[in-house]
């Protein structure tokens, strides 16, 4: 029998012995963990989406396929099953997995079943390269996951506490405090459930290990509840009367002191230097004058003991990222508030002009790129911070309980001088509804802000200043759990959900919106918007662009929204989308411009492809060759694979860098030769460009490969040549085996190639369309005129929105016809309606008889 263990690791078990093989390498195992955890079935599309996310559709469905049939030849060819509607699910009676037994012990409500299953956090220490999207995926489970063991943990003990059985509660409890150590709730229970049991001595040690923990983790003094139960446990002596250690926690009433280091002894007057420049204030944003923002608050500057640490003098010192609030309640259903509070000052502030806050996309990556945020505490955690932002301050917090309220404070933290800058008075609000004074917290903070850069500054004008309710936002917050862990329409209920909930809520409609747009949905979309329109006083400015870009169909206006998105949120997704709109109307300079307003390295994009795509080919368009390759590099060093390797060749070829184009290329077909589909068109880009900056000797070297390795890849897909999969992706690498062989002017091997996908029934369509678009260029290269006009009629073609590459393709079939006016009719439409990536004008060979023709080189010349 087979078992799959992905609670605490990822490996698979034979009969109880760990074995190796094809099917154990990563991206396979990682296959058969989604299956896991999808009992009932998981969609290719889904599948694919989350493992090869660099990919088209049509290659990463390919992708899928080879994984599925190796993992069918070394386990058996029935462990993965495939549906009739094309999900794929594991065969429980050949493959166990200790996920699945996690799941039915919980759906039985078998509570000792579901804890002994619970083998560790899931797929733990567990990575996949170039898959940011499963990695998103990993930790949203691992987090549900986890919480309900946590769950199961406290059933339990609070089982075994009503039936008397004290040794077994402490037992369970035990085991919830070595999961999450540092929890204060958790640490009191186990004291009173060891002394109950009779074990005071064994409590009072804890009490002291946690005491001793929280001091090096957090950097701070323990909470005041842990500190009265152990000195209420020492006082009891050997008595034999048990007492409950709750008598010795706080009353009703009675204020609980904060587990915040005692900055008293440390505090100075606010020192702020009066040369330090006043930041120049966007005029929508008012600032009413004579209120300081700071009245009532302990506005205080601390130079910490330590030295500051000379990595941290790189640091932004204009630069801010919001922390997530700690939650140090002890009780977890706010552990969703300090996310909350994070993102709602993140959203205020950085709308004010004070500073360079981060955008929420750009705070919610710091996370997954470095490992410290998400495992330190307190100011350790503060520092890791900082360096994976970027940002010289820091703005962080803690909630704690205060009789019956929570007390919400927060400081801000200048990191490459490490001093707390300004340490604000704590914010109250009601159990039940966490977010009331909100708004007082934002702007108490974003006068924090603007006092370190210039005393002068007093109470800002903030947009959107209502908070929304707590529930809403916790649903909306779940809605982004689930958004970015691919399954988007099944955010949409939470999202909806949390509209509800508060109906002066806009957020989670737009995320809506952004959900239905992506499915295709637009009869929902359009629900979505009219309830959106309805809420439109009250959306802060940036929401209120998206509802208007919703509504747009005309790309110019298009461009203005991004560019209005882009001047309230520079570095944010709006700034990308500026940047596109101008590259896709081949003003590459302007795009420039909003592609630097990015931060790669700390912020959202960090490994996302099209970035690094777009920006390389906008300084390739004007020419600035060297800036090219330094970020060409910079995306190789953060994530060295073909898509990067392939962007640093086209900067070397336009420099002309033999030498290191040959050193080069050996690493770039070293990464692309295992799979023919899967990294073809970016082959034949990189070998158009050697073609087109004079290195055709190298150029030819990159297609002799790809041919090899497409010829290689239809051997083996011959022999499943029953199978409908397989047929579809021989269709692929026939097609690109055509392709190749065009390149290199052997046009009746390719023609032959190529005819052969477009006679499968079971080819992918996209499939057959390339293939019938380079027959079109071959029957016009061998004066086949007639064939040539049968493939341009085949190439769909709508003139209100044209198609970027079938325009393209359309218009070179129709160059090499000779038909010049043709091809410029279909090309201009196509730039009009801001839809001609000129990029792939500049480099195929088949336009070179148009080079030269004034209204083509007007097309291909940046603006």
């Amino acid at each position: 029998m087979l078992r799959l263990h992905a609670l605490g690791g990822l490996y698979l078990e034979r009969d109880g012995v760990r074995i190796d093989g094809g099917a154990t390498q990563r991206k396979r195992l990682a296959l058969l963990a989604v299956l896991a955890v999808e009992q009932s079935g998981a969609t290719r599309d889904k599948v694919a989406a989350l493992l090869w996310p660099e990919s088209d559709v049509a290659h990463s469905r390919n992708a899928l396929y080879q994984s599925v049939a190796a993992i069918r030849r070394e386990l058996g060819s029935d462990v993965v099953i495939g549906s009739p509607t094309g999900d794929l699910r594991l065969n429980s009676e050949l493959l166990t997995s200790d996920v699945a037994d996690f799941q039915d012990a919980l759906t039985r409500n078998d509570l000792e079943r579901a804890a002994g299953a619970y083998g560790g956090a899931f797929l733990d220490g567990v990575h996949v390269r170039s898959a940011p999207e499963f990695e998103r995926w990993v930790e949203t489970t691992s987090r549900s996951y986890n919480g309900r063991y946590h769950d199961v943990l406290r059933d339990l003990a609070d089982r075994a506490t009503a039936s008397g059985a004290h040794g077994a509660a402490a037992r369970w409890i035990k085991r919830l405090a070595e999961a999450d150590p540092l929890n204060v709730g958790t640490a009191v229970r186990l004291m009173e459930a060891l002394a109950a049991a009779g074990e005071r001595e064994a409590a009072i040690r804890h009490g002291a290990i946690y005491t001793e923990l929280v001091r090096a983790e957090l950097d701070v003094e323990p909470d005041a509840r842990v500190v009265r139960t152990v000195a209420e446990l020492k006082h009891r002596g050997d008595a034999t009367e048990h007492r409950p250690a709750v008598a010795a926690m706080a009353q009703p009433g009675e204020p609980i002191e904060p587990a915040s280091p005692d900055l008293t002894s440390q505090i100075t007057p606010t020192d702020v230097s009066a040369d330090r420049r006043l930041l120049r204030w966007r005029s929508r944003f008012a600032v009413a004058v004579g209120i300081a923002v700071v009245a009532g608050s302990a506005l205080a500057v601390t130079r910490a003991a330590r030295t500051s640490d000379p990595a941290n003098a790189s640091l932004d010192p204009r630069r801010v990222v919001v922390a997530d609030f700690e939650n140090l309640t002890g009780d977890t259903s706010f552990n969703l508030l300090g996310a909350t509070l994070g993102d709602w000052v993140t959203q205020g502030v950085m709308q004010t002009g004070v500073a360079h806050v981060i955008d929420p996309a750009s705070r919610a990556a710091v996370g997954r790129f470095d490992s410290d945020v998400s495992t330190l505490k307190g100011k350790a955690r503060v520092f890791a911070i900082a360096r994976a932002a970027a940002a010289g301050l820091v703005v962080s917090g803690t909630i704690y309980r205060r009789g019956e309220e929570l007390a919400i404070q927060a400081r801000l933290t200048d990191v490459r001088k490490d001093e707390v800058l300004a340490l604000l008075d704590p914010i109250a609000a009601p159990i039940g509804s966490p977010l009331q004074n909100a708004d007082l917290l934002r702007e108490r903070i974003a006068g924090a802000i603007a006092s370190t850069f210039d005393s002068r500054l007093t109470i800002l004008s903030l947009p959107s200043g209502h908070p929304p309710t707590f529930a809403a936002y916790q649903e909306y917050i779940l809605g982004l759990d689930t958004f970015v862990g691919i399954d988007e329409l099944r955010a949409v209920p939470h999202f909806i959900r949390a509209a509800q909930l508060d109906t002066t809520f806009g957020l989670p409609l737009v995320w809506a919106g952004f959900a239905y747009r992506n499915a295709g949905e637009f009869g929902e979309l359009d629900s979505v918007l009219a309830a959106l329109e309805k809420r439109r006083k009250f959306l802060a400015p940036l929401e209120d662009l998206h509802l208007q870009e919703f509504r747009n169909k005309d790309p110019n206006v298009d461009l203005m929204l991004n560019v209005r998105g882009a001047n309230l949120s520079p570095g944010s997704t709006w700034s990308m989308g500026a940047g596109n709109a101008m590259h896709n109307r081949n003003r590459m300079r302007e795009a420039i411009v909003y592609y630097r307003q990015i931060d790669p390295e700390h912020g959202w994009v960090r490994t996302w492809q099209p970035y690094w795509l777009y920006y390389t080919r906008a300084l390739h368009a004007v020419g600035d060759y060297r800036d090219e390759l330094n970020v060409a590099r910079r995306a190789v060093a953060l994530g060295p694979d073909d898509w990067s390797r392939m962007l640093e060749l086209r900067a070397l070829a336009a420099l002309g860098d033999s030498t290191e184009i040959r050193r080069r290329l050996a690493d770039f077909l070293g990464q692309t030769d295992s799979d023919c589909s899967a990294a073809a068109d970016r082959r034949q880009q990189t070998a158009l460009e050697l073609t087109t900056h004079g290195d055709a000797a190298d150029a030819d070297t990159v297609y002799e490969r790809m041919i090899r390795t497409c010829q290689r890849d239809d051997e083996r897909l011959s022999a499943f040549a029953v199978a409908k999969d397989s047929v579809a992706a021989r269709a692929w690498v026939r097609t690109w085996l055509g392709v190749a062989l065009y390149r290199l002017r052997r046009y009746d091997d390719a023609k032959r190639s190529l005819a052969w996908a477009i006679n499968q029934p079971a080819a992918d369509p996209d499939a057959r369309l390339t293939a019938t678009k380079f027959l079109g260029r071959i029957a016009a290269r061998q004066g086949d005129r007639a064939g040539a006009e049968r493939a341009m009629r085949l190439i769909p073609y709508d003139p209100a929105e044209p198609e970027s590459y079938s325009s393209i393709e359309y218009a070179a079939i129709a160059t090499l016809l000779g038909d010049r006016a043709l091809a410029m009719e279909r090309l201009v439409t196509a730039s009009e309606a801001a839809a001609l990536p000129a990029h792939r004008l500049h480099r195929d060979p088949d336009f070179d008889s148009l080079r030269g023709y004034r209204p083509f080189d007007a097309l291909v010349t940046p603006k």
